[in-house]
């Protein structure tokens, strides 16, 4: 019975230990969106991540969709995101870029972000500026600038 009753307790922690575990998993693959982090650097305030995600997407030739983005966070707390978007056409010799847009999300009231996207050739750039403001005075301000490129095989980077 003693037996039983050390088995069962040290199942219980290895199961209580598994579940905690994935539960952060969880929440930073939330952050990314399922792309692949590529970058991180520490600030003495905040974080920002960096990850990358491709689609491949089907249409007449060969053609891909990616995303990169900043994600800034503080304690765990994703306080604004930015998302650079390109698609990319390409054939073996040649790749081109068709389309390119950037969005962004702001969870904390204290940041402004001012974005833009252009492209060129088999480029895409977004950049960003984002401010901090408390009472009207400008604490911090972060500017990034995101590029995705495509070569003649599709390889994306």
């Amino acid at each position: 019975m003693r037996k039983r009753m050390l088995s069962f307790i040290i199942l219980l922690a290895i199961f209580i230990s598994i579940c905690s575990s994935s539960t952060a998993y969880a929440a930073n693959t939330e952050v990314v969106d399922k792309g692949i982090i590529i970058g991180v650097e520490e600030y003495d305030d905040y974080t920002i991540i960096t990850s990358l995600k491709i689609e491949q997407t089907l249409m007449r030739g060969s053609s891909k969709t990616a995303t990169k983005s900043y994600s800034c966070l503080s304690n765990g707390k994703v306080l604004w995101s930015f998302t650079l978007k390109a698609t990319f056409t390409y054939n073996g010799s040649s790749a081109q870029c068709t389309a390119a847009s950037c969005s962004n999300i702001i969870n904390d009231k204290a940041w402004s972000l001012s974005t833009s996207a252009s492209r060129s050739g088999s480029m895409a750039s977004g950049s960003v500026t984002a401010k901090e403001k408390y009472f009207g005075i400008t604490t911090s301000t972060i500017s990034k600038t995101l590029t995705l490129k495509c070569n003649a095989s599709g390889n994306i980077s």
